[in-house]
């Protein structure tokens, strides 16, 4: 007769020590959210570890979504994700600056400035899915989740300011189509005598 395994009690569950050492080896092996998930998640941490990264490097052999058009709906998703899916985004975004353009926006922002910035930039990425191009009316209020944002005072400030946007940041427009440029002002030269 097989002697019963120690890791888990008669009923079938899993004993809490082994629960617990699992826990420390890996809090999300076993994930609320689905497994595709935390596979496709994983492959994206395997591939920047070996320098494999690409924009067409694919999730899964059986599929024609790349890694990079992965993230890009894991950052139009971002406001249903689980906590822990948002903290394994956001450890690869701080971990990888440079990962996606708008990796910015799996970052919990703390500052003023930063809050306003990332509140603009989801609008105005849904504006541009939405609309095809970000030629915003005047006037015109974008709403995303319950934050309201005046997008055209938005896009015309990001112009205006752009000496003091970080490279994150100018990029992040960038892959808007919001090309700025910082504007310095000409010294006043004195008038000849």
């Amino acid at each position: 007769m097989a002697r019963p395994d120690a890791s888990h009690d008669p009923r079938g569950r899993t004993a809490p020590e082994r629960i617990e050492a699992l826990n420390s080896i890996d809090p999300c092996w076993n994930p609320a959210w689905s497994i595709d998930w935390q596979y496709n998640c994983a492959r994206v941490q395997r591939c920047l570890a070996t320098g494999d990264w690409g924009p067409t490097y694919q999730v899964a052999a059986e599929t024609d979504l790349s890694l990079e058009a992965w993230l890009d709906h894991q950052i139009d998703r971002s406001h249903i994700l689980e906590p822990g899916q948002l903290a394994q985004l956001a450890l690869l975004a701080r971990q990888h600056p440079d990962l996606h353009p708008h990796a910015l926006l799996l970052l919990r922002q703390t500052t003023g400035p930063a809050v306003a910035f990332a509140r603009g930039l989801r609008a105005a990425r849904r504006f541009l899915r939405r609309e095809g191009h970000l030629q915003v009316p005047d006037g015109h209020v974008e709403t995303v989740d319950t934050d309201h944002v005046r997008l055209d005072t938005w896009i015309d400030q990001r112009r205006c300011d752009a000496a003091q946007l970080t490279h994150q940041q100018v990029a992040a427009l960038d892959a808007l189509g919001l090309l700025v440029a910082p504007r310095f002002l000409e010294p006043e030269l004195p008038e000849a005598a």
